[in-house]
């Protein structure tokens, strides 16, 4: 009979096992992900039905056990224990079980069913691996299952073993112990029992070849082709998610600014003595919007990259590749998930990063990694950087993007390796070691899926964070606003537009539609939004359809606007054209002085005392500073700042190309700027949290805006005082960078304690 409460079955697997597949498997599109209170760890549910009985169906987080080190074990045992759930689908790479049969001996304590799903099945074949599968559900006292999960195939055979496994009782414990064992290390013992089980049921064919998995990565680890490899991957990544996700946009923008012409047209034209703050407001935060909403194309192209490489495995290869590496700079083996996470591939966060490294058991490693993963490539100043190389580096956007990614990488290990000889240099080491887990072939449901969810997490952000931070940047540009000796002068020169208007029209016949100055405002408004909706026809029955729409709206207006047999008609339009032009060069120079005098734009003028050796207007400088609450915001900023016309439809790039008058070498410096910053709020907040002081806090947040003020006033003033163009400029630094990261690799982790043993 079924129950009038949804089942709860919770996933528990280590990472790499084919967990996340086997959920989206099950669950299909209907995902629900938020993150576990107080954690920046995702908690994926979904709903189903089997039979006549609801499922919600729980992805815990990927651990190894359930002990409390990290984030990720906490929140997988509390839900265990807490939440008390009627199954618990344990998943295990059956091409390598022994520690996910670990896993499934602490799962086997709780007093909840288990079914064990053995997937990976082809892996294991290929290996040579055959289980006697009646043998271990006997030994463990629980239902067992070996399939694939990858295969749409295999979901009912899965479905019908969660049916059998809802029924069965919770199994007894396989480990029981006494209190005179209970000294010993249970880890141990929990290892022996498993090898004591496998021996007995798991067959392994000494004829088998090796697998595929081993076979590649004889080219992909090899000790001189891993990193080339690795470089070769990361520089195809920004070739196709930027370069050609670039192109795309060519197609979104003119959706994007139809959303945002439809958009103000709801709001309350001028004409009918609407208060005109309303109407900014509404076009500010419209700009803001779209300003980022441009980059999705790119963001789907390069999250569908990051999750082809999750997927198939290589992920993980990286991180080996890079493990050497790291441990030559004062990290371990186990910041490289951290960095990972970080954005040594481009699309990381640094708060889950920053949480990452809490199971990295060696103290100094743990620290250098905490204080240089806000280096590298977050996510959030992604769309920044394509704004920049959009803008001034059109021919070079793949090569750009390549240096910033691997530049703020090196910039993280060399500053890795001067902490841990200096500051973190008493903390103590310890060992790694690390494992690698088979190749799999990522499929197109799983790929799309994982892109869209990173999506969706920065549609939200781009709602709630970066359109706060609209907000308040609104207001404070909003105030105190112009003279009112300057306000007057602005409506004296409105009001002239309008006299030789009414003077272009003496004697026509169009004059007595025309005579007030609302009239003349409906006529502008008619004719401004007629050409924005213009824009997007691509058809000559669109346009006819449109036509006819707008006849029907003001048949006068649209005569003048459309008609060009009408000699009359065309010298209204005409006239017509250039107070449009007036009003907006007025517009723009007033809303120019109105910025440059509130109260952002006088914070950002005083900082061009400094900053102006980088290149750096008061624009960018408020750009800058809004860009703190959230990296987003910067590209939101100047794409309202930017905007040619209140009404306009110009994409940010374009704006900044044609009104920004900054120099490629300025750009250089702004990229530079921007790679090298602190990190967000929130990132600051998880920064205190993991540091436990607010004095390395407050070090965490000033050495990098040092560093990245030096840096990019240093690159500019050469670049200008040598005549360097700006990608030998960047080029330049980047081979500075590199010398210096070669020369500290050949330091040794404990230089100090060396020097002590040669005197």
């Amino acid at each position: 009979m079924a129950s009038n409460r949804p089942l709860k079955i919770a996933l528990l697997g280590q990472p790499n096992c084919g967990k996340s597949t086997l959920f989206n498997t099950l669950s299909g599109a209907k995902q629900h992900i938020a993150n576990y209170p107080g954690v920046t760890v995702d908690k994926k549910s979904a709903y189903f039905r089997l039979g006549d009985q609801e499922l919600e169906l729980i992805d815990l987080p990927g651990i190894y056990s359930l002990s409390t080190f990290s984030p990720e074990e906490r929140v997988s045992l509390a839900y265990l224990r807490e939440e008390k759930p009627d199954l618990i689908l344990n998943i295990i790479d059956a091409s390598n079980p022994l520690k996910g049969l670990y896993l499934t001996t602490q799962a086997m304590e709780f007093n909840i069913p288990v079914l064990l799903v053995l997937n990976m099945a082809d892996v294991a074949k290929g290996r040579g691996y055959r289980y006697d599968l009646e043998a271990l559900e006997a030994q463990l006292g629980i239902g067992v299952i070996l399939c694939n999960a990858r295969q749409k195939s295999e979901k009912k055979r899965i479905l019908d073993a969660i049916q059998e496994a809802l029924k069965s009782d919770a199994p007894t414990p396989i480990l029981q112990f006494s209190k005179g064992e209970e000294s010993k290390n249970i880890a141990i013992a929990r290892y022996e029992a498993c090898e004591k089980i496998l021996e007995s049921v798991l067959i392994k064919d000494p004829r088998a070849k090796g697998s595929l998995s081993d076979r590649i990565d004889k080219i992909v680890l090899h000790r001189y082709l891993a990193l080339p490899i690795l470089l070769a991957v990361i520089y195809a990544i920004y070739d196709l998610s930027i370069v050609r996700g670039y192109e795309l946009t060519n197609y979104t923008w003119p959706y994007l600014a139809w959303l945002k012409q439809e958009f103000v047209s709801l709001l309350p034209p001028e004409h009918l003595g609407a208060i005109p703050i309303l109407r900014d407001f509404g076009v500010w935060m419209a700009n803001s919007v779209l300003a980022l909403l441009n980059y999705l194309p790119i963001f789907m192209i390069l999250f569908s990259l990051i999750a082809i490489l999750e997927d198939s495995g290589y992920m993980a290869r990286m991180a080996f590749a890079l493990d050497r590496l790291f441990r030559s700079y004062g990290l371990h083996g186990q910041s490289t998930l951290s960095y990972v996470v970080g954005g040594v591939v481009v699309g990381g966060c640094a708060v889950p990063a920053i949480m990452a490294s809490r199971g990295i058991g060696d103290v100094r490693a743990r620290w250098a990694t905490i204080l240089t993963v806000p280096f590298l490539n977050c996510l959030a100043k992604t769309p920044f950087f394509v704004l920049v190389v959009s803008v001034l580096f059109v021919e070079e956007k793949a090569l750009v993007m390549f240096v910033i990614s691997t530049l703020t990488v090196m910039v993280a290990l060399i500053m890795a390796k001067i902490l841990s000889l200096t500051l973190l240099r008493s903390k103590e080491t310890l060992p790694f070691v690390m494992e690698l887990p088979p190749y799999h072939l990522p499929t197109l449901r799983g790929v799309l899926t994982a892109a869209w969810q990173k999506v969706w997490l920065y549609l939200k952000k781009v709602v709630t964070v970066v359109l706060a931070v609209a907000v308040v940047l609104f207001v404070l540009i909003q105030f105190p606003g112009v003279s009112k000796e300057r306000q007057e002068e602005f409506d004296r020169s409105i009001q002239g537009a309008y006299e030789r208007f009414m003077d272009a029209l003496e004697g026509n016949s169009y004059q007595a539609a025309l005579n007030t100055p609302q009239r003349v405002m409906a006529l502008i408004e008619f004719s401004e939004s007629y050409k924005q909706k213009r824009m997007g026809i691509t058809t000559q029955e669109a346009l006819a359809r449109l036509d006819e729409k707008y006849a029907q709206i003001e048949p006068l207006f649209f005569k003048i606007v459309r008609d060009r047999s009408d000699k009359e008609a065309a010298k209204v339009e005409r006239a017509l054209r250039q107070i449009i032009s007036a009003r907006k060069t007025l517009f723009r120079e007033v809303k120019d002085e109105k910025i440059a005098n509130s109260y952002l734009g006088i914070a950002g003028r005083a900082l061009e005392s400094v900053t102006q050796y980088a290149g750096f207007d008061w624009k960018i400088n408020i750009a800058f500073l809004s860009s703190f609450a959230a990296r987003e915001s910067f590209v939101a900023t100047l794409g309202a700042l930017f905007e040619e016309a209140s009404d306009g439809g110009v994409r940010p790039e374009e704006g900044i190309r044609t009104q920004g008058g900054y120099s490629a070498l300025a750009g250089v410096a702004m990229i530079l700027f921007m790679a090298l910053t602190p990190p967000c709020i929130a990132t600051i907040v998880v920064l205190k949290t993991q540091l436990e002081s607010w004095r390395w806090t407050l070090f965490a947040l000033l050495y990098p805006l040092l560093l990245a003020l030096a840096v990019a006033i240093g690159v500019y003033s050469i670049g200008n005082a040598l005549e360097l163009s700006a990608m030998g400029a960047l080029l330049g630094f980047y081979g500075i960078l590199l010398a210096l990261l070669l020369a500290l690799g050949f330091f040794p982790r404990n230089f100090h304690q060396t020097l002590k043993e040669n005197k």
